[in-house]
């Protein structure tokens, strides 16, 4: 093979490889909107309705964001989920629950990161 066809073969190969690349990049990008996008509804706090930063469970089983609901039994006894009379207002760190957003958000994170690089 003589130098031009070289040459127009490593193009052709270099413009193929850069399409396959982009096809990543793209499908990577739209797995992160889809992830951000069909957070599910049990990492929303049913209060504010933003994602949970600080999730405590209350006396009627339901997680909350601590802020929302700590502000919620300032003025009220009942649960905002059912209505009912609360038995206690104790909460309960949901510990397992942070981990999973932690989780989410690292994974996120790094699929940010990965797209930086490619």
């Amino acid at each position: 093979m003589e130098m031009a066809e070289q040459a127009m073969a490593m193009k052709e190969e270099k413009a193929r490889v850069g399409v396959e690349v982009g096809s990543i990049k793209q499908r990577a990008r739209e797995i992160g909107t889809e992830i951000r996008d069909s957070t599910d509804e049990a990492l929303i706090c049913p209060i504010t309705r933003g994602v949970f930063e600080d999730p405590v469970v209350a006396a009627d089983g339901f997680t909350y964001e601590r802020s929302a609901i700590e502000q919620w039994l300032r003025a009220n006894s009942r649960s905002p989920q059912t209505n009912q009379p609360l038995p206690h207002r104790n909460l309960v760190p949901n510990i397992t629950l942070r981990a999973q957003i932690e989780a989410l958000s690292d994974s996120l994170t790094k699929l940010d990161g990965f797209l930086e690089t490619i």
